[in-house]
Parts: structure tokens; C-alpha cells; sequence
């Protein structure tokens, strides 16, 4: 809205999304946070997975017959 010159109608826009905010209490974020880690799968942890790169190759072209 700032680039068509509607920079009053969007400062009032945008005091009213800053006005309107929810903060999580501590306990609320504890609650979120299990929820998340709930969620995750155990079998799809890339930090222990070996993941093959040829670097040799990897600028070589793939030419098909």
C-alpha cells in the first residue's frame, strides 16, 4: 500500500496488527513445544544419515545414448 501512496491507511493498518498480538505464557510454550516434538519422526534424522556426494563428478554431464 506504501508504493501506490497509501502510506496513512497502511500505518493504521499496521498499528492495528501491533495492537492485536497474543503472547504465549510459559506454560503455553512448554505445551507447544512437546506437540512439536511429538511430531517428529525418529527414522528421519539426517544428521546421522550419510548422504553420498561426488564431487568429482559432479560437474560432469549426463549424456544419454
Amino acid at each position: 500500500m506504501m508504493n501506490l501512496g497509501l502510506k496513512s491507511q497502511a500505518d493504521t493498518i499496521l498499528a492495528e496488527c501491533a495492537s492485536h498480538t497474543y503472547d504465549l505464557s510459559d506454560e503455553e510454550k512448554k505445551v507447544n513445544y512437546e506437540k512439536i516434538k511429538a511430531l517428529k519422526d525418529p527414522n528421519d534424522d539426517l544428521k546421522k544419515k550419510v548422504i553420498p556426494f561426488n564431487p568429482v563428478e559432479e560437474q560432469a554431464p549426463f549424456v544419454l545414448e
